[in-house]
């Protein structure tokens, strides 16, 4: 007796919901790749072309710059309170480790941070960094201090600086007073900015990282949107032949 290659009902409408569910996964793939082209990418581009051109960052060329202006500045922390230590600002994140799904992924969440309002030394005039107007990106030379939690084998544990530490470990990075920065954010008075980039080193490292960043989720951006509209070929595809 010959069997029937036509796929039974039940089997057409498992096909099909499948087929929903990969459009939901491409068009929500599409939508992120999108928002990365439309919101995060051109910032990162704005500034860096604010950071390129800033062949000088020092107080003249800040003074010089209209309220409002994006600007970027190089001077050294100086006169500011501790917060925990001897830093005057700090980010400290904890090792986290995923094993739902079957999968084993190991990632950084930040838990604490504190960066308050701080004070630069540009060129001998006190200007004021205001960190509470946004978001602040934390990048550059950093003082790291790092508490490892002991693991029992290569399964639990996760390489980093030459050793291997467990989950619950947590690193901290802080600045102090004395450290020399380059902050890129928006003036908002003849000695304020609001600071959106602090960076550990000079202009033109902070410049490179953010080249580095701006190629990273473009490329990112591109995979995400190919990605999508494959999904949701596939996924219409389901949804009108009912195979998947």
């Amino acid at each position: 007796m010959k069997r029937s290659t036509k796929p039974s009902p039940k089997s057409v409408k498992r096909r099909a919901a499948r087929g929903r569910d990969a459009v939901i996964v491409g068009a929500g793939f599409s939508l992120l790749g999108l928002l990365l082209f439309l919101v995060v990418i051109p910032q990162l581009y704005a500034d860096l072309r604010i950071a390129r051109n800033a062949n000088e960052a020092g107080h003249a060329e800040f003074a010089a710059a209209p309220i409002g202006d994006d600007v970027v500045v190089y001077g050294v922390l100086e006169g500011n309170p501790e917060v925990e230590g001897s830093a005057v600002l700090m980010v400290q994140e904890e090792l986290r480790h995923d094993t739902s799904d079957s999968q084993s992924d190991w990632d950084w969440e930040e838990i604490q941070r504190d960066i308050p309002l701080l004070i630069m030394d540009l060129d001998g005039s006190a200007i004021l960094l205001v960190t509470d107007q946004g978001p602040v990106n934390l990048r550059g030379e950093r003082h790291e201090m790092l508490a490892a939690v002991a693991g029992t084998g290569l399964t639990d544990t996760f390489p980093y600086q030459d050793q291997r530490i467990a989950a619950g470990s947590t690193r901290t990075f802080s600045m102090r007073n004395g450290d020399p920065v380059t902050a890129l954010g928006t003036k908002i008075s003849e000695n304020e900015i609001a600071t959106r980039e602090l960076f550990g080193g000079d202009p033109q490292g902070l410049a490179a990282e953010l080249a580095q960043g701006a190629t990273t989720f473009t490329l990112a951006a591109w995979c995400l949107g190919f990605a999508g509209i494959v999904i949701l070929v596939i996924g219409f595809g389901a949804i009108r032949t009912g195979r998947f």
